[in-house]
């Protein structure tokens, strides 16, 4: 089975209820656990009580911890959000977390030649020294494993530099409908539609697939010689966080499986249906999901 990591940040989803454990390097290999998957988290946290509770976590839903670094002076990172009538998130960051503060190691040159996929953000890189650490990995990777990036745009952790220079250590894409504006900017395809810059993201990067989330729009997934649309999935919504993270953990997984590019787009968009039918961006899927995706 391929090693599958995630790298970047790793935090606590605060709520005014109370905290759940997140960040979507952390949320996607949590997913793709559950799914069956030998997976790896490439972070940073505190040495505190937060980073104790995620560290805890972690052990116990079997996520390898060989990599997650505990910060001597910086606080485990957190996010206090806020879910409007739609059950859309706001994100509030708590500054200067720990996993902004991830440091290079010789182990993670190991590590990134030996993983299939990794998954990497642009929150993740938001300062220097993370930005070193996640691009020096992507570069260590092997030229078959699937590098893929999340853009997942945050307030102002990002920039359209940061963006590109992403997509240049791509192999494969996700992003959503705010998101795919600003890949239109970078590629000089202002005011084009949504298709048409996906489909020059795809060619220009050489990308192994693209994924673009609609929320209630539903979701496309393209490769160079195929495309499938499905619709979102007909749920009680009670909080998109982490949704995106569980369609691309189980995307990939499916995908890895040598599954059709329908049936494993299917297959994400029903799991992220269920995430969304819960609270918390990482809720443990059931079983009826887990069984389906067995990677050869």
């Amino acid at each position: 089975m391929p090693l599958i990591v995630g790298i970047g940040e790793a935090l606590w989803d605060v709520y005014p209820e109370g905290a759940h454990f997140g960040g979507a390097p952390a949320n996607f290999v949590l997913h793709v656990q559950s799914l069956g998957g030998r997976v790896a988290l490439v972070t940073s946290l505190g040495l505190d009580k937060r980073g104790e509770q995620a560290r805890e976590l972690l052990e116990v839903r079997g996520v390898d911890l060989a990599h997650v670094q505990m910060h001597s002076t910086r606080a485990t990172g957190e996010v206090r959000i806020t879910l409007n009538e739609q059950a859309t998130p706001r994100y509030e960051f708590v500054a200067e977390p720990a996993w902004a503060e991830l440091a290079s190691t010789r182990e993670q040159d190991e590590l990134a030649r030996e993983c299939g996929v990794v998954c990497f953000g642009t929150l993740g890189q938001s300062s220097a020294s993370s930005r070193e650490t996640i691009q020096r990995f992507l570069r260590a990777c092997s030229s078959e494993s699937i590098r893929l990036l999340d853009l997942n745009l945050r307030g102002e952790y990002w920039s359209l530099e940061l963006v590109g220079e992403s997509l240049e250590l791509a192999s494969a894409l996700k992003c959503n409908e705010d998101e795919v504006v600003v890949l239109g900017q970078v590629m000089g395809m202002a005011g084009f539609s949504s298709y048409d810059i996906l489909r020059e993201a795809l060619l220009r990067y050489d990308l192994e697939f693209v994924i673009f989330t609609q929320g209630e729009g539903g979701s496309l997934v393209m490769t160079r010689d195929e495309e499938d649309f499905q619709e979102a999935e007909p749920v009680a919504v009670v909080d998109t966080t982490g949704a995106g993270d569980s369609f691309l953990a189980a995307f990939v997984m499916a995908w890895l499986a040598e599954w059709s590019l329908s049936d494993s787009h299917r297959c994400a968009s029903r799991v992220a249906g269920y995430v969304c039918s819960k609270q918390g961006a990482a809720p443990e899927l059931p079983s009826k999901f887990c069984e389906k995706v067995e990677v050869k």
